[in-house]
């Protein structure tokens, strides 16, 4: 696989020397995400020997698999999806705006996403609650 990425992108060896350069002090403690390769992974490591360094594959099955080890773990056993979910409404109670929290799940229609906005239910905020008597 390393060998394929070294003949797609030019100048690999570069990049990947210039994003260890990059680095503007030696680290403690590295999250790399999407292994690939695992180049750049072993080149912070040689250039930074006594850095804390985890690698994680960010594809959807490890995610889910590493969130449901960790929340049961923790006597609370969710999903991804309920991590999502709780996400978006608290986005959107905080007022973020409904057509770009669309884009951000990447809904096709909005009414799907209008399925996380509790903001409708909060008695504080419905007409008949500000309705002067």
């Amino acid at each position: 696989y390393l060998d394929l990425i070294k003949q797609e992108i030019p100048r690999y060896e570069e990049l990947q020397d210039q994003a260890i350069a990059a680095i503007p002090f030696a680290p403690e403690r590295v999250l790399e995400l999407g292994m690939g390769t695992g180049e750049t992974t072993r080149r912070l490591i040689e250039a930074y020997p006594d850095s804390w360094v985890v690698g994680l594959d960010s594809s959807p099955d490890m995610v889910y698999r590493l969130v449901r080890a960790y929340t049961t773990q923790l006597d609370c056993p969710v999903g991804p999806h309920a991590m999502r979910a709780t996400a978006t409404t608290n986005a959107l109670d905080h007022g973020a705006d409904l057509a770009q929290v669309q884009a951000w799940l990447g809904h096709e229609d909005i009414a799907t996403t209008r399925l996380y906005d509790r903001r409708q239910l909060r008695a504080e905020t419905s007409p008949t609650f500000l309705v002067a008597y």
